[in-house]
């Protein structure tokens, strides 16, 4: 009996380990300081490759998720500054669009993306009174990406709960 409750669970850890590293590292109190801590407890000299394979995780999801909506903004109309130009000043459409090019000559290449910039801030102090959601919307202007991929991250997890959760609060996982 023991063993059968021993490989569910290890089924069990395989499918939501990922999330709920995804999860931890999204709270700006913990992101990787709290793996970094717990796992070594749980893995001990294994913690650094499973740290590792979440940051892959977290990687992978932002970009794929970016790549997404980055051609949906591409493949989008002009926004509205040049459309006003380009209806003020006929053929002026791609004023802006040679002063973005000029910007990307003359900067440096930006090869941070938002999840490095989140990620290498420093995590904010634990308090009873943080509100996750309201962090992520106030912030929504910094971290763009991050804050629609945590929704869509928040609502898939929520569906994937047990039915018996969601009816019944006082159900104890």
């Amino acid at each position: 009996m023991a063993s059968q409750m021993a490989i569910k669970f290890e089924k069990y850890w395989s499918i939501i380990h990922g999330n709920m590293g995804i999860a931890i590292v999204l709270d700006p109190r913990f992101k990787f300081k709290w793996l970094e801590y717990f796992y070594l407890k749980l893995y001990g000299s294994l913690s650094s490759i499973e740290i590792e394979n979440i940051k892959n995780l977290c990687y992978s999801l932002f970009e794929d998720y970016q790549a997404r909506t980055n051609g949906l903004v591409e493949n989008s109309s002009e926004n509205f500054i040049d459309r006003e130009l380009s209806s003020k000043n006929g053929n002026n459409a791609n004023f802006l669009s040679d002063f973005d090019s000029f910007v990307n000559e003359t900067d440096e290449i930006q090869s941070k993306t938002e999840l490095d910039i989140y990620l290498e801030e420093n995590v904010l102090p634990r308090s009873a009174t943080f509100e996750i959601h309201g962090w992520w919307k106030t912030n929504e202007i910094k971290y763009p990406t991050l804050q629609k991929l945590l929704r869509i991250f928040w609502q898939s997890q929520f569906l994937q709960l047990p039915q018996n959760m969601l009816l019944a609060p006082e159900v104890d996982c």
